[in-house]
């Protein structure tokens, strides 16, 4: 599934999202609806983080070095190709004064933010205030901190809590998300709503409960005779998205703080689709769904879908502003043409990525094990006092 989010989303960035189709036309009526969901590949690839880091972490519980193996292993897997893009961002800045190229300050370095804040995982917060994504080529790394952020609050949580009680914690998260999202919208600014942990506490948390349904027999018993129920529930939340029926609603609502919470619930629904989705592989043995998301190309998408998605958008920026002097846009076959030359050059830089630089360090990080605690020996019984003779 990994390959998918990350496939929408890049798609939407290089080809569908910057095509400039009438509001009015076919191609306009496609793009309304099916834009929340490719957009909303950021929103899967959070139910995804909930669903395996919090099911890592559930596994591990019991290890002795159970903070340190869970934060190295992140660290090999989050941080090289993190800090090689912010550190070309720091090079593209630093000689930004010497060359003579104008268009770069038209998208892939315009609304600059303090550069500490993408050192520290902390860029959302600073999006947050300036009600801004910040420059496109590293403006992408908003999902990145709040994930970072995300992995340094559940370790404890999962450590302290009972399972049955992470599972109470994640449905308080989930109702929560869209109270906090409408207020944040009221009192900061929608885009304080959408990068904000606290706002997206839903979509992680729809990952953390089913990973925690997949892990107890009788609720995964309970999810599978519920099979058809979960799909209906499914095609119903898809729909509710694909044609806007929160925002319908809430237009016929005249309290503002009612209206905001009321369209915010579209991320809620959508998270809950994903949630669906995701807990879905685990109700068949077999079957079509299954044999879809082991298509060969939406594996190696998913193989390479962190460099792949954190890498599009400098590539996109830098083609489209070199070649047409320009934001990415497509309004004519050249450059329809060179927005398939992006995809081409951002898959091969997520291979070379893959393979150089990634993967060794990865398995440096996966060196360090999650140690259980030894089992305890038995403990031989004394040996019988010597009879006397």
């Amino acid at each position: 599934m990994r390959g998918i989010a990350c496939g929408v989303v890049v798609l939407l960035h290089t080809i569908f999202g910057i095509i400039p189709f009438a509001s009015d036309s076919a191609g306009g009526a496609i793009q309304t609806a099916l834009q929340p969901f490719m957009v909303g590949g950021v929103d899967l690839f959070f139910v995804l983080s909930g669903f395996l880091i919090g099911g890592i972490l559930i596994d591990n519980k019991g290890a002795s070095n159970f903070f340190r193996a869970f934060w190295t292993r992140r660290i090999a897997r989050i941080f090289p190709v993190y800090f090689l893009l912010f550190f070309s961002f720091v090079g593209i800045l630093a000689v930004r004064p010497y060359i003579d190229a104008p268009w770069l300050d038209i998208w892939l370095l315009k609304e600059q933010l303090a550069l500490w804040t993408y050192a520290t995982f902390t860029q959302n917060f600073a999006m947050a205030l300036a009600s801004s994504g910040g420059p496109r080529w590293i403006g992408i790394t908003w999902s990145l901190a709040v994930e970072e952020q995300f992995y340094l609050l559940l370790p404890p949580l999962v450590y302290l809590l009972a399972r049955r009680s992470l599972v109470g914690l994640a449905v308080c998260g989930i109702v929560a998300a869209p109270i906090i999202r409408s207020l944040l919208w009221t009192e900061q600014s929608w885009f304080a709503s959408y990068v904000l942990l606290p706002g997206r506490m839903d979509t992680l948390m729809f990952g953390v409960l089913a990973t925690c349904i997949v892990r107890s027999p009788l609720a995964l018993d309970i999810a599978r005779r519920m099979r058809t129920k979960l799909d209906v529930i499914a095609a119903i939340l898809a729909a509710s998205v694909a044609f806007g029926i929160f925002d319908l609603i809430a237009e016929h609502i005249q309290h503002r703080q009612l209206e905001l919470f009321v369209r915010t619930l579209r991320y809620s629904a959508l998270a809950a689709f994903y949630g669906i989705a995701v807990l879905r592989i685990f109700l068949v043995a077999e079957g079509p769904y299954r044999r879809i998301l082991r298509n060969p190309l939406l594996v190696h998408i998913g193989l390479i879908s962190y460099a792949f998605y954190m890498y599009h958008q400098a590539v996109n920026g830098l083609a489209h502003g070199y070649f047409f002097g320009q934001a990415p846009r497509i309004s004519s076959l050249a450059e329809f043409l060179l927005a398939l030359s992006v995809l081409a050059v951002a898959y091969t830089l997520s291979r070379i990525s893959m393979t150089f630089m990634e993967r060794p360090i990865r398995r440096r990080g996966q060196q360090v094990k999650y140690r259980r605690p030894a089992a305890p020996q038995p403990v031989a019984p004394p040996a019988p006092a010597p009879e006397r003779i």
